[in-house]
């Protein structure tokens, strides 16, 4: 009897796993799947198969710690101690870093929000919907240095050796760590689809309630309309318009035929019906550019339908927001929509698209290279293995930014710029591990790396 219940403690977590993320999926999948259904009527221009993968990634997300859990439960039993002792330092270094952080930005902030007492639900929304982007921004630096920890400490108590002698190679004792690169990489990639971008773009509009009691997405949009010719101003885009907030202090240029101003319409508020199509003004005044002496406004009339035009919301805006702010479906969208728009910039777009994919995978990266530092054979190699580690996965954090702003400026091709970080440091990571597997010294490999950039060896 002893021996049948012995391995159900294997099974705990999937178990806890399982059911918490069947209690997330039942609170947060029909909002998920309601929102994408406004966001599709708001922007009938959306690419919309992008847009309704949005439901099923979520759920895949909140059910992988459970199938993590049944993959750990019939693993061998070295590799469950590995992870183990992964996880426990993992855990510790997430939280480490999150409070950091926390610290940090709540210095930055906490002045935004005024009365504190009175903002704490706004306060809580505001960290809360953070937590996917600083997932995918933190994780590479936790992956590594519980890497290094763990490993670390197996190598120094001689257990690295003791695994191999049981007839293991060393790519085998790691391969659990690098399976988990790989899992939280398809983890972070699918907080990277939407919420991770959506997230940094929303704690904006948060702050702006507190201080102006608007739920803004973007300030001074300028919109040039290709079909019409009309040139759009608006001094505040709401986040919330598809819910009946007004776009406010507008002004709309008219071209004549041969392109050159004739009249603006200056306008304190404007609704969308996402039914009909209809624009509706409130608080218009009128200038005739081409009256003469001196061109005025006309007294201010009220409210004014609109017919027929074919400008949205989601068109005028889509040019004025920041490509690192968007999402893969809005990214997708921006593409789509101003394909032949050759007034705007389309290099960064394209380059925040692959870097929507290629980011996340940079925690297998930071796996791989800690895994030839990390394990070391002797005590005098520790420290050093651990020091390089780190230089090299700020090497990668700090190169990839700088590909990304070259693909931004055009010298790049947009996947190459978000992706050559990744590959490069992936091949150095591959040629540390398999000078390790062959038990021969991987230094001289760094310092012939480290010559690139102008170091001596």
């Amino acid at each position: 009897m002893s021996n049948h219940w012995r391995h159900y403690p294997r099974f705990i977590f999937f178990t806890v796993a399982l059911i918490i993320g069947g209690i997330l999926s039942y609170l947060l999948i029909p909002a998920e799947i309601s929102l994408t259904e406004k966001y599709l009527k708001s922007y009938p221009e959306s690419y919309a198969p992008l847009h309704q993968l949005r439901p099923y990634l979520l759920i895949t997300a909140l059910f992988m710690p459970a199938l993590g859990g049944l993959i750990y439960a019939f693993l061998g039993i070295l590799d469950r101690y590995l992870i183990r002792k992964f996880f426990s330092v993992f855990t510790i270094c997430l939280f480490g870093f999150i409070l950091i952080w926390l610290l940090l930005d709540w210095q930055n902030v906490y002045s935004d929000f005024g009365d504190i007492s009175g903002q704490l639900p706004l306060i809580g929304n505001y960290y809360l919907i953070q937590i996917p982007s600083l997932l995918v921004l933190m994780g590479p630096f936790v992956l590594l240095l519980s890497c290094l920890f763990v490993l670390g400490q197996l190598s120094n108590h001689r257990e690295i050796i003791s695994m191999i002698q049981t007839g293991r190679g060393l790519v085998r004792v790691v391969l659990p760590l690098i399976s988990l690169g790989i899992y939280i990489s398809i983890f972070l990639s699918i907080l990277n689809f939407h919420w991770a971008p959506w997230g940094e773009a929303y704690k904006d509009g948060l702050k702006d309630v507190a201080k102006h009691d608007s739920l803004t997405r973007a300030r001074d949009v300028v919109a040039n309309h290709k079909a019409s010719g009309r040139l759009w101003y608006i001094g505040l885009f709401p986040r919330d318009y598809y819910e009946g907030a007004a776009l406010r202090n507008l002004e709309i240029t008219f071209p004549s035929e041969s392109g050159i101003p004739q009249k603006r319409l200056r306008i304190d508020e404007a609704t969308w019906d996402k039914e009909t199509g209809d624009w509706v003004f409130s608080g218009i005044s009128e200038l005739n550019i081409t009256d003469q002496p001196i061109p005025q406004f006309l007294p201010k009339v009220g409210e004014q339908i609109i017919k027929g035009w074919a400008e949205t919301p989601s068109q005028l805006v889509s040019p004025s927001l920041e490509p690192s702010s968007l999402g893969l479906p809005e990214l997708e969208d921006w593409l789509r929509n101003h394909n032949d728009e050759t007034w705007i910039d389309h290099q960064p777009v394209k380059t925040q698209w692959h870097n929507r994919i290629a980011k996340p995978w940079s925690c297998l990266v930071a796996v791989l290279l800690a895994a030839p530092l990390g394990v070391v054979f002797s005590r005098r190699g520790a420290f050093s293995g651990i020091v390089v580690a780190i230089i090299l996965c700020v090497l990668l954090f700090f190169s990839n930014e700088i590909f990304l702003a070259m693909g931004n400026g055009g010298y790049l091709i947009p996947w190459v710029a978000a992706w050559s970080a990744n590959i490069i440091f992936a091949f150095i990571a591959f040629i540390l591990l398999f000078r390790r597997v062959q038990n021969r010294p991987i230094y001289q490999s760094l310092r012939s790396f480290f010559a690139l950039f102008g170091g001596k060896a």
